[in-house]
């Protein structure tokens, strides 16, 4: 039987090669996923499981961040491998050419794979390094079935979270993202209710994270989606966080979504500039915003908003409008970004137009950009004429606006009073930085951290980190432990994770920002409790 071998990046969990694995075993081959994490190639690692495995066929799945990354593991097995080599995913599809040039794989995949599968598989041996276009399926059920490999499979029942995607491509066309070049197409919601309950049935999984921008501006999709779930009798649950556009939330939206038992709305407000949400052909307004936060507050949602800084042409007038609508709307947590220029964007073209970057950088190859993979959210390049100490300056106000640091350590005083463990998932960004800012100070009870996602790869590790990784073997067991997690169906994840491994002898404390957390009270009373 013929095999096919696929390597992801970043994180173990990609749609779209789990649905063309799943399209492969359906054509007579046998398919299976390699991850490789952020923190390292792993190169002998790969050729060890290739030698074991044999594939005839190997595709690298990859985003436009992972590129280095990519190439410099395509590079170290090229020579020990004699299977082809062909590449695909979002980068290869926007800069096909980019990574033709560099003469690693035996072809390259430009677009949807799925359409074109069929005819890959058949004549691959032939494949001489040729750019071929990818094109859709016709049957749109096939978009909805996964192939899951073993390691993703126990990443799934150990956090009994799985990522599910209603939808392709992205009807908005904002001049920073490349979705919108991609055709909308909704999945059917049938298909997307059958895919959660195979997944909460074959594996455990409780917790939906829906990777749709737009999930939550349908509502008469919404109903559809909660009624059939109903109907079925599952206790599965939906996602308790999911996205949505501020121009398109509303208060009928957001009761759907409390039916359904989602606790947090995520917007990607990005700026509270009007000149700036037009120059981004962001489609909405500051009123759009302040309404979508003032909606979630009135029907009891958590409220979190994404902010993006360092965008060309950003300045001061731009940054204190956002600050204004902070401090005015008052949502429950903000997400602060820099602009990163990826390929396939508008505003990518537009960053070489007008000089944001170097002379020297191609505008084809992306060859010139060296992410630092463990945390993209983190700034990736500084762009010319963008002053970044006045961005920094605007992030720090508004993380004093949400007074976020202030409650978290006069909580944390009272946690460290007893020997304590962080535990949650370095998926997360927020809970790498929330690391990084408790290892910045002096604990006298820190047992270190435990991350429930082994996969994930964001790890401190440095001899000046005081918050390091928790050795159970070596390690006393923990007073009680603490989660960025505020009180809602992730922090039941976690709390199972806690009751695992110690029993119902460490409670679980939550120390997140939202208002559905563990107060000084609460904290003081646990601590009265367990003595």
């Amino acid at each position: 039987m013929n095999k096919l071998l696929m390597i992801i990046f970043t994180e173990n969990s990609n749609l779209g090669v789990s649905m063309l694995c799943s399209l492969t075993c359906k054509y007579g081959w046998e398919a299976d996923i390699y991850f490789v994490p952020p923190n390292g190639n792993k190169s002998s690692d790969l050729a060890f499981y290739i030698e074991k495995y044999r594939p005839n066929l190997i595709g690298f799945s990859f985003k436009s961040w992972e590129r280095s990354q990519a190439l410099s593991l395509a590079e170290d097995i090229q020579s020990i491998v004699p299977a082809k080599i062909i590449a695909g995913g979002i980068h290869p599809s926007l800069m096909p050419k980019d990574i033709a040039l560099t003469g690693l794989f035996d072809a390259v995949v430009a677009g949807d794979g799925m359409g074109i599968w069929k005819e890959i598989l058949d004549k691959y041996m032939g494949f001489s390094g040729e750019i071929i276009s990818g094109k859709s399926h016709p049957n749109k059920e096939l978009y909805t079935e996964y192939f899951y490999s073993k390691s993703q499979i126990e990443r799934m029942k150990a956090t009994e979270t799985a990522t599910v995607l209603t939808a392709l491509g992205c009807p908005y066309n904002c001049r920073f993202c490349h979705s919108g070049k991609q055709k909308f197409i909704s999945h059917p919601v049938e298909n997307i209710v059958q895919c959660v309950l195979k997944l909460y049935n074959n594996y455990g999984v409780r917790n939906f994270h829906f990777l749709d921008d737009l999930f939550a501006c349908n509502l008469n999709r919404l109903k559809k989606f909660r009624k059939i779930m109903e109907e079925s009798n599952s206790k599965a649950a939906f996602s308790s966080q999911v996205s949505a556009k501020a121009d398109c939330f509303t208060a009928n939206i957001a009761q759907e979504l409390i039916r359904m038992g989602v606790e947090t709305v995520n917007f990607g407000i990005e700026t509270a500039s009007p000149k700036l949400l037009e120059f981004l052909n962001k489609r909405q307004t500051v009123d759009d915003a302040c309404r979508a936060v003032e909606v979630c507050h009135e029907n009891g949602l958590n409220c979190v908003i994404n902010l993006m800084f360092g965008i060309p042409t950003q300045d001061e007038e731009d940054y204190r409008c956002t600050l204004e609508f902070v401090k005015k709307a008052k949502p429950d947590s903000v997400n602060s970004f820099f602009y990163t220029p990826y390929p396939g964007t508008e505003l990518y073209d537009y960053c070489f137009e007008h000089q944001y970057l170097p002379e020297a950088f191609n505008k084809h190859r992306f060859d010139w950009f060296r992410p630092d993979i463990d945390g993209i959210s983190d700034l990736q390049l500084k762009l010319n004429k963008v002053d970044y100490d006045l961005a920094i300056n605007y992030i720090e106000q508004i993380d004093k606006v949400m007074n976020r640091d202030e409650t978290l350590f006069e909580r944390m005083e009272i946690v460290d009073l007893q020997p304590w463990v962080l535990i949650g998932t370095t998926r997360h960004y927020y809970y790498k930085t929330l690391m990084r800012k408790l290892a910045s100070l002096n604990w006298g009870n820190c047992l270190g951290y435990i991350d429930i996602d082994t996969e994930a790869g964001f790890n401190l590790e440095s001899k000046d980190d005081l918050l390091i990784r928790y050795n159970e073997k070596t390690s006393a067991p923990p007073f009680w432990c603490v989660t960025y997690s505020f009180l809602g169906s992730d922090f039941d994840v976690i709390e199972r994770q806690v009751k695992n491994r110690f029993g119902g002898d460490s409670p679980l404390i939550s120390i997140s920002s939202f208002q559905k957390s563990h107060t000084k009270a609460d904290i003081h009373r646990i601590l009265k409790d367990q003595i």
